[in-house]
Formats: structure tokens, sequence, C-alpha cells
């Protein structure tokens, strides 16, 4: 699971982008191209993550975030809901 931060610095494996050379589409290559990245909630298969909490006797699904470190921050934490993938499955 990530942040949506997280996941614009991950590949995409459906994103391609035109090979300088050919012209030919690509999806991987070296450092990857801002346009070949995950798009987070912007994707249609994009999925929020949620957890189960017991609230007055009946389950109720709560998003689910995650405390990452501000970068230049010392003892600076930022608590961000996270998500995955749909296309990769459930989470785990």
């Amino acid at each position: 699971m990530h942040t949506e931060k997280e996941a614009k610095e991950k590949w995409c494996p459906f994103a391609r982008a035109p090979n300088g050379e050919s012209g030919m589409p690509i999806n991987r290559q070296g450092d990857y191209p801002e346009h070949v990245c995950c798009v987070a909630s912007s994707c249609m298969a994009w999925r929020w993550s949620y957890e189960e909490q017991d609230v007055g006797g009946s389950l109720e699904r709560i998003p689910y975030y995650k405390s990452t470190p501000i970068k230049d921050s010392p003892g600076h934490f930022e608590n961000a809901p996270v998500g995955h993938c749909g296309l990769s499955g459930g989470t785990p």
C-alpha cells in the first residue's frame, strides 16, 4: 500500500511513452519519464485501503492512513491515506 505521493513515483505497466529513436511506444527504459508512472487516484484502477473498526457494536470501514517522515523536518510526520493498484488484486 502506498500514499498517492509514493505511488506517483512508481512505474505503471500500462503507461506508454514514445521511443525517441523509432517512435514505437515503450513502457520502461532506465529512468522512467513522469508520464509512465502511476497516476494514483486519477486512475480508474486505484483502490483506497480501509481497515475495519468496531464503532458502537458495528464494524465500519475506516480509511487506512500511513504516517511517513517529512523530508528535511526531523521528528515531523505526515499522515496520508493509502491505496493500491486494483489491477494487482486486493490489499495485503
